[in-house]
C-alpha cells in the first residue's frame, strides 16, 4: 500500500530545512532534495559537498552549523 503525498507538498507553508548531500545514493539528490526545493515554497536546500545518506553522521559539523544558521 502506498500514499502519494505529493499534492500536499505545495500547501505547506512553514519554514522548512533540508539538509542533503549530493553523494547520497539511497536518495539521489536530483530525485529527492532538487525536487522538494521546487514543491514547497518556504524550503531552504542545503547540499553537502560529497555528503552521502549518512549524512548526519559523516558530516555533521556541517549539518548542525546549517541547521543553526537556519533557526537563528
Amino acid at each position: 500500500w502506498e500514499t502519494d503525498f505529493r499534492a500536499d507538498l505545495p500547501r505547506l507553508d512553514v519554514p522548512m530545512l533540508c539538509v542533503q548531500g549530493d553523494a547520497d545514493r539511497v536518495l539521489p539528490y536530483p530525485k529527492t532534495g532538487k525536487r522538494l526545493a521546487g514543491m514547497i515554497k518556504n524550503l531552504q536546500l542545503d547540499v553537502i559537498e560529497d555528503g552521502p545518506h549518512a549524512i548526519c553522521w559523516t558530516h555533521a559539523d556541517q549539518v548542525n552549523s546549517a541547521l543553526l544558521k537556519f533557526i537563528s
